[in-house]
């Protein structure tokens, strides 16, 4: 019996092949329950961005990015990711929770 069909942000998806991204100008859900690696794409129109990475309040990565980036997350852990846009005082940032490691 399937109990449930391919709620991707759920974790209990049946079906692999729904890319991994999350897209930092969308603005749901908060928090974000996806598998890694991922990649984070914003507006390319706003031109380079610098991308952070938190885990538990540490920055675990800051580099800039023109167009997006593809990150390879631990799974079971929350992480903050923020963009700074170059030019634009306001951050830009999202929740994601990694639900599992696809190798």
């Amino acid at each position: 019996m399937i109990a449930t069909w391919n709620d991707f942000e759920e974790g209990t998806d049946i079906e692999f092949g729904v890319r991994m991204t999350v897209d930092m100008e969308d603005p749901d859900p908060a928090l974000l329950i996806r598998s890694s690696p991922l990649t984070v794409t914003w507006n390319p129109d706003r031109g380079e961005a610098v991308v952070q990475v938190y885990q538990g309040g540490t920055l675990i990565y800051d580099q800039a990015h023109s167009s997006g980036v593809s990150l390879e997350l631990e799974s079971q852990l929350t992480y903050e990711i923020k963009i700074w846009v170059s030019g634009s005082p306001e951050v830009i940032a999202k929740w994601v929770k990694i639900r599992s490691y696809d190798s």
